[in-house]
């Protein structure tokens, strides 16, 4: 029998700001700048990657909106936050679009964006404790709170259990 094995040696995830590579231990995710997306889409990813052998996650700079759901697919010892790297949470929102009737061949379109309170919730209950404990005390993703935003530094995450990445021998700091 003859068995091919594909590596990823650094492909795009089709998510932004994050990328697959290969490493010695199995693939790793490199979250660099996610400014986030579609959740659906994330959940997806972070389940599939999360249940690949030896699956790591690195957070190097930043991870907002739909790509703070690793926490809930990856445990503290399967990623790393670089120092300076920081996490921005929000609430989920609905982007809906109303069209006007067609009048004389122009359309005119109003989108508007919602909070997603159903969407929110399931955000909130899948991350730590600690997390979810951190936001409601700052008002953050909260019923009736709007959409204020809740960032949190690399050190917070280091004070519970999360690794700091260890960065190349070769490679200097990056200031951000």
């Amino acid at each position: 029998a003859v068995v091919f094995a594909v590596f990823l040696t650094g492909c795009g995830s089709g998510l932004p700001g994050i990328s697959v590579v290969t490493a010695e231990a199995g693939p790793k995710v490199v979250i660099t700048n996610s400014r986030g997306g579609d959740v659906d889409s994330f959940d997806q990813a972070f389940l599939h990657w999360s249940q690949m052998p030896g699956a790591t996650v690195e957070i190097q700079q930043g991870c907002a909106s739909a790509c703070t759901q690793v926490f809930d697919y990856f445990p503290p010892d399967r990623v790393c936050l670089a120092p300076g790297a920081r996490v921005l949470f929000h609430s989920a929102t609905l982007r809906t679009t109303f069209a006007s009737a067609n009048l004389r061949g122009s359309q005119i379109a109003t989108v508007v964006d919602n909070t997603d309170s159903i969407g929110t919730f399931m955000m909130f209950l899948h991350y730590p404790q600690w997390i979810q404990y951190r936001l409601r005390s700052a008002g953050v993703m909260v019923q009736d709170s709007g959409n204020p935003r809740a960032i949190l530094g690399a050190d917070e995450f280091w004070m519970h259990g999360y690794r700091v990445c260890e960065r190349p021998k070769d490679q200097p700091p990056k200031e951000l």
